[in-house]
């Protein structure tokens, strides 16, 4: 897995409900990291903003092969990276460093 080899503590979900479960509790949550497209009726755009929301602080990277539009981009998503597919595990790796700072 790209992330596992990247040395960050990764909180995984299986949908956008369950993502965003982890997003309302307690944890300790630095950056999300997000498909665009999910199962189960929640997409990684309408979690990225439901994350914001709560948490206005969160990094949010957006990871999508449809992406390619800017206008897409527009639509309350000011501030969050985006990453589109294919990409390699460097491209990962400092995307992810981007978005947190260094």
């Amino acid at each position: 897995m790209f992330l596992g080899g990247l040395d960050y503590r990764i909180l995984t979900a299986a949908d956008g409900v369950a993502a965003r479960k982890l997003i309302e509790s307690d944890e300790a949550i630095d950056l999300l990291l997000t498909d665009v497209v999910m199962p189960n009726g929640l997409s990684g755009l309408d979690l990225a903003r439901e994350a914001r929301r709560l948490r206005q602080d969160l990094k949010v990277v957006l990871v999508s092969g449809y992406l390619r539009d800017s206008d897409d981009r527009s639509d309350g998503l000011a501030g969050l990276t985006f990453l589109e597919k294919p990409f390699r595990q460097t491209e990962l790796a400092d995307t992810i460093a981007a978005a947190l700072g260094g």
